[in-house]
């Protein structure tokens, strides 16, 4: 590995507590990302329609975020907290009850390896735009011709996926 290795830099440097731990984050959050299109699919098989198991998702993950915002910040928002904010920031919910719903209804009909390569393709080109831009409150990050190949990989990896 050449010296100017992104990795390189980021494991010499200071970050490398944050490094380990989000990698140790992310893989938690990927495999239950994977799991959750699956148990939710089964909760819509028992209640009368898919979209009450999208509800209950969001009703369980809802208690679970007040009681870690009461537990951790030790408050809930109030409605002032949100005059400052531009109407896009308010769209993650739409979003995430937008990828819930799709993974109830695509996910058992292609299988959780298709649905999560189709996914995790799409999340990755869409990341390496919004940062190249500077979209979405993230930092401007080039969009290099190294991470459009790695994109470009991903792309040829899940087309295996979806055909084998």
């Amino acid at each position: 590995m050449p010296m100017s290795s992104p990795l390189l830099a980021v494991a010499s440097g200071p970050g490398v507590g944050v490094l380990a731990a989000a990698i140790v984050a992310g893989s938690i959050s990927g495999f239950a990302l994977a799991c959750q299109p699956g148990i939710n699919g089964e909760l819509g098989k028992i209640l009368s329609h898919k979209l009450h198991a999208s509800l209950t998702s969001y009703i369980v993950g809802l208690t679970c975020t007040a009681v870690a915002c009461l537990a951790i910040a030790r408050s809930l928002p109030k409605p002032a907290d949100y005059a400052g904010a531009p109407w896009w920031t308010l769209c993650g919910g739409a979003f995430g009850a937008f990828l819930v719903t799709a993974s109830l209804i695509f996910a058992p009909k292609v299988g959780a390896g298709s649905w999560l390569g189709i996914m995790i393709v799409a999340q990755l080109a869409g990341a390496v735009l919004l940062d190249h831009w500077g979209l979405a409150g993230y930092d401007v990050r080039p969009a290099t011709w190294a991470r459009l190949v790695g994109v470009t990989l991903m792309v040829g990896g899940v087309a295996m996926v979806l055909r084998g």
